[in-house]
């Protein structure tokens, strides 16, 4: 597959690592009784995370940057827990960017790992 993730209507590049999390969200109102039985509130489920890590030339980095600058996002993307694409509202977690040096006149490269989290 060539197409993982479209931010705001622009393919982003394939990442090298993509794995997609599903998860429920509670209200304060579940806790455990004291025989440790959960009392759960379920306030909304399925809300997604998306893991990312891509391997980019420095010259490439300002496709992510600009794509993850807003403060919120439409995302359309594979979700591999369905076998689907999906679209969601999310927003760019913490960004980590590491250089990777280059040997003689290669390409400088960068390792960008950034989580994109549903709204």
């Amino acid at each position: 597959m060539d197409k993982w993730i479209r931010v705001n209507n622009v393919w982003l590049p394939v990442p090298v690592t993509y794995k997609v999390q599903r998860s429920d969200l509670d209200s304060e109102m579940s806790t455990r009784n004291e025989r440790g039985v959960l009392k759960r509130d379920r306030i909304r489920q399925g809300t997604y995370k998306i893991y990312t890590t891509w391997k980019l030339q420095i010259k490439e980095l300002s496709i992510l940057t600009n794509a993850f600058e807003p403060e919120s996002f439409t995302t359309y993307f594979y979700d591999v827990t369905s076998g689907k694409y999906v679209t969601a509202q999310m927003y760019a977690g913490d960004i980590t960017a590491e250089v990777i040096l280059p040997k003689d006149n290669d390409e400088t490269w960068c390792e960008y790992v950034c989580n994109l989290i549903e709204n």
